[in-house]
């Protein structure tokens, strides 16, 4: 997958990514759905053991601004 560059997981809480997708309709696994923190929780720990198995590097993005993310993101290619 890699061909070894880096592969970053840039990830959230489950409650950071509702409110980023509150107003987004086009995800599919979370329309209409009344609860999609509890939605994307569920999600998160499904999915947290493959992410954290490809990903060569990790940056939480938790109340963080997208240029520090991006920032950090670089650094990461950087090396």
């Amino acid at each position: 997958m890699s061909r070894g560059e880096p592969i970053v997981w840039r990830r959230a809480s489950p409650g950071q990514l509702a409110k980023r997708l509150e107003a987004d309709g086009s995800r599919p696994l979370l329309a209409h759905d009344p609860a999609p923190e509890a939605r994307l929780a569920a999600l998160h720990a499904e999915r947290s053991s493959l992410y954290s198995g490809v990903a060569t590097d990790l940056v939480d993005t938790d109340d963080r601004d997208v240029e520090d993310v991006i920032r950090d993101v670089v650094e990461l290619w950087r090396r």
